[in-house]
């Protein structure tokens, strides 16, 4: 973990130190999800490729939701194997 000190400019602006930007190989025009919590800030670097991942798997819950909605849903044991679970899962033929 790396540590340093900077400040805020008149205009809101931070710099973050050369150390830090290294440790977190932050380039300039990267961009930062910030948090407040409680008094403490946080920047969080975005990673482009994170956030593509996850909106694929958001539109696979949103097809999930409308399969569900149609009735085309099975309910599983959680005690079956995942082998198992996949091939009911893939199953094009199975029960409502």
């Amino acid at each position: 973990m790396e540590v340093d000190i900077t400040h805020i400019s008149k205009n809101g602006q931070v710099v973050i130190p050369v150390k830090i930007r290294k440790a977190v190989n932050a380039k300039p025009n990267d961009e930062f999800y910030i948090y407040s919590i409680g008094e403490k800030i946080l920047l969080e670097p975005i990673k482009k490729e994170e956030i593509k991942k996850e909106l694929e798997l958001l539109d696979i819950i949103k097809d999930s939701e409308k399969q569900i909605e149609k009735g085309e849903s099975i309910v599983l044991e959680s005690s079956i194997d995942i082998e198992e679970m996949d091939k009911k899962l893939m199953d094009k033929g199975y029960e409502n």
